[in-house]
């Protein structure tokens, strides 16, 4: 039913459509005289009059954010009155129909990113005047951001729930407008349970590497209030903004600043080597902002299309991975001296490293083989009666160990033997030592590692020696190693990493190449028996050599291989094999012999002279030589009257003309 609303200047509102309904209102659209709409918030029939008082202070927030944002960010709020039962009711500006998320969802992954930067600007600088007016939000949905196209604005709804502001709300909001920005993004939804740093995934989707560092920065809370916020969103709004040439010499200029040597990098490692005793004064504070501003800029340059700054990328990303291995240095020596406060902070700043930029999956490992160690040891601290140094002492030498056996996939398998040994030593000692089952199952994940290493050089060996069905079998057991279900946090973020580092992403298309080896193998045995049967003389090495590659054979099963010999074309196809090998040795006579045998096949079979195409050239090529050299012309003739029994291909003109 159509309700009169008569706001406080006089003008005169009919409710149209229900827009929605809550536990203190229920919300119209309204339309005046002259068409302009408005949203009419009715108090819900029976409100206490103390629950009215969520509708003033929503007014008077709303009146002070109008009047301090340059932007209409919010809606603009005027009284008004109910003229059925005379009770007041809020009315506010009608807010854009098109939701942010859905005008987002339209746009490619840079336009989408640039506009949504605009957007984080504008939400940004209102939630500096929202914490300086002394309020934090209580709730933000996704809804409630509205997005008007026409004036490039974005619009917040929502606003009869806020809170007197404290330093945890203030980090509430941040949090909470990194989950929406992040969900804006890509798309995937951020459960309470994000841990970042171990979630290479939030990454995905084609998100430049500033807009990655800010949002790391507000989800692990770095960010002490909205002023800090405000100055980082707009500094990338600046950047995005900018000519693709402007920005690559910008970060050419921070990457000068970033290679000069970091004198106090260097004397806190030099400190840790020492294991001298640690202080607040020489605690390594590696300084990544040159890095950080080098690859922000260079990375937006290249997403501009500026080519050129490709190469400038390249030089930051090599100086942030050797930045990232000195930090798990720091990290690995810090734990050693059982000082956790520096192996903490140095994992920190190395997982900063890792999402700069997509950094190779070794890398990525060894991050995360190094925080589930020292998880291991906070876990280890809580549970038993264990000291960090007993702890140091028993495990960080099979760590070690095994960080010795990693850099390069050895070719020894007792090498893996060793480090798996020693893992498995050190691991029962402790759990024979402190009954501790929560850091015996997080240790364990080590001994994985080193099971699968040790599994995936027993296949390399296998293949090697041509047992293609027993490598197989190895990879397969990788697989179903790295299939466990691990909790969150350092044990899956590290059987994660585990999983995507070089030797194991692609264990899939190994065990293919592999069973397609096996098969090759049998097909070739085969052939090789036909061959003698045939009386024909073809080495095996080049038969397996051609049936790889697929050159001069129909088929790579077996299936196939039993229908060519049902249809009597395997001879033909020896045939063929023989002929290559004799052009590829130089025995051209034999290869006239070749020919010969194959032109009656050639004449009915259009398969067998689809393939035989590719030989004529090295043959002509042959004959051109022979016949400039005055080498054998006989010879050459010969060829020549073998090439004019393969219909289609007759005589060649070029030689009809010298004669022959």
């Amino acid at each position: 039913m159509e309700r009169l609303i008569t706001r406080d200047d006089g003008t005169k509102f009919v409710t149209r459509e229900r827009l929605g309904s809550g536990l203190l209102a229920v919300v119209y659209a309204a339309q005046d005289e002259y068409g302009k709409r408005a949203a009419v918030k009715l108090p819900a029939p029976n409100l206490p009059l103390d629950q009215f008082k969520r509708f003033e202070e929503e007014y008077d927030l709303l009146v002070q954010l109008r009047q301090a944002l340059p932007d209409p960010t919010v809606p603009m709020a005027w009284w008004g009155t109910d003229e059925e039962n005379g009770r007041r009711v809020l009315l506010l500006e009608m807010a854009p129909d098109a939701k942010l998320s859905d005008y987002l969802s339209q746009l490619d992954p840079w336009p989408r990113e640039e506009l949504l930067l605009e957007a984080a600007e504008q939400y940004a600088v209102l939630l500096q005047k929202l914490h300086n007016a002394g309020y934090t939000c209580a709730d933000r949905k996704m809804g409630d951001l509205r997005w008007n196209d026409q004036t490039g604005k974005l619009v917040v709804l929502d606003w009869n729930a806020v809170r007197s502001k404290q330093d945890s709300g203030v980090r509430e909001d941040i949090h909470m407008f990194a989950t929406l920005w992040y969900q804006l993004l890509t798309g995937r939804y951020v459960g309470s349970g994000l841990r970042l740093l171990d979630d290479a995934a939030w990454a995905d989707g084609g998100v430049s590497i500033g807009t990655r560092l800010i949002l790391l920065k507000a989800f692990s809370g770095q960010y002490a209030n909205a002023d800090e916020l405000v100055r980082d969103v707009r500094d990338g709004l600046t950047a995005s903004r900018q000519s693709g040439e402007w920005l690559a010499q910008q970060g050419r200029e921070a990457l000068k600043k970033a290679t000069v040597p970091n004198d106090t990098a260097q004397a806190g490692l030099n400190a840790l080597r020492q294991q001298s005793y640690m202080t607040d004064a020489n605690i390594p504070e590696l300084d990544l902002a040159a890095e950080n501003e080098a690859l922000r800029y260079l990375d937006t340059a290249v997403r501009k299309g500026y080519t050129d700054a490709e190469f400038d990328r390249q030089d930051a990303l090599r100086l942030v991975q050797s930045q990232g291995d000195r930090l798990i240095a720091s990290a690995a020596l810090a734990f050693e001296i059982t000082n956790y406060d520096l192996a903490e902070q140095s994992l920190a700043w190395a997982n900063r490293t890792l999402y700069q930029a997509e950094q190779p999956t070794k890398l990525q490992l060894r991050v995360k083989r190094w925080q589930l160690l020292f998880h291991a040891g906070l876990v280890a601290i809580d549970e038993t009666e264990i000291s960090l140094r007993k702890f140091r002492n028993a495990l960080a030498g099979a760590v070690r160990r095994l960080e010795a056996a990693d850099k390069q996939i050895p070719q020894q398998i007792e090498e893996w033997q060793t480090a798996q040994s020693a893992m498995s030593n050190v691991i029962g000692d402790i759990s024979t030592q402190y009954g501790s089952e929560p850091v015996t199952g997080l240790l364990n994940l080590f001994v994985v590692e080193t099971e699968c290493r040790q599994l995936y050089v027993q296949a390399e060996e296998k293949e090697a020696s041509g047992a293609y069905r027993d490598a197989v079998g190895f990879l397969e057991d990788i697989k179903q190693k790295l299939a466990m279900e691990t909790a969150d946090g350092p044990p899956k973020a590290y059987i994660d990493a585990l999983r995507n580092e070089d030797a194991f992403a692609r264990l899939d298309d190994r065990i293919r190449q592999l069973r397609r080896k096996e098969r090759t193998a049998v097909i070739a045995q085969k052939l090789i028996a036909d061959t003698s049967a045939f009386g024909l003389n073809v080495p095996a090495t080049y038969i397996m050599q051609r049936l790889e590659d697929g050159r001069y054979f129909f088929a790579n099963d077996l299936d196939e291989w039993e229908k060519i010999e049902e249809s009597n074309k395997l001879p033909a196809l020896l045939l063929l094999a023989q002929l290559a090998h004799h052009q590829q040795t130089g025995q051209w006579d034999e290869a006239i012999a070749d020919l010969e045998k194959l032109a009656p096949i050639v004449q009915t079979d259009e398969q067998v002279r689809q393939k035989i195409e590719p030989f004529i050239s090295p043959i002509i090529e042959r004959i051109k030589e022979m016949v400039e050299s005055q080498e054998d012309d006989t010879a050459a003739l010969n060829m020549i009257n073998a090439l004019q029994n393969i219909q289609p291909f007759g005589q060649p003109k070029i030689f009809v003309n010298r004669g022959f």
